[in-house]
């Protein structure tokens, strides 16, 4: 079934996917949250094509169950800020306060990536056939 990949990965069927996605999350998480969640979604899946395509030459299974799985948690993040709570902080403290611990976790999230181009350099390997 892997060769009709691209016959059942249709236009039509991503599209009815995103829009049924798109109308439980506004109804259940509210219309911010969800703008919020598909862009982290879109972040997500263009960090890891980029990534794929430059370190392994395409995508693996287990590579894509892993994007999966951090895609789930990033967006379950997203569900579970207190954004009230950032907008108070933005307006008593200022902007950069508020920012302060999506800054620092984005910085310690980028650690390992930025410590392996240091140590490695950045590779880029040919796709291989297999």
């Amino acid at each position: 079934w892997f060769a009709r990949s691209r016959e059942l990965l249709n236009a039509s069927r991503v599209g009815f996917a995103l829009l049924t996605a798109s109308v439980i999350s506004w109804t259940m998480m509210g219309f911010i949250k969800t703008v919020l969640a598909m862009l982290a979604t879109f972040l997500m899946i263009l960090g890891a094509s980029t990534h794929s395509k430059r370190i392994i030459g395409g995508v693996m299974g287990d590579y894509l169950g892993c994007t999966i799985c951090l895609t789930e948690l990033v967006i379950l993040g997203v569900y579970a800020a207190d954004l009230s709570r950032v907008q108070h902080v933005a307006a008593s403290e200022g902007l950069m306060e508020a920012l302060c611990p999506f800054i620092t976790l984005a910085i310690v999230v980028a650690l390992p990536w930025g410590y392996g181009h240091f140590i490695v350099g950045n590779i880029r390997r040919p796709p291989q056939e297999c």
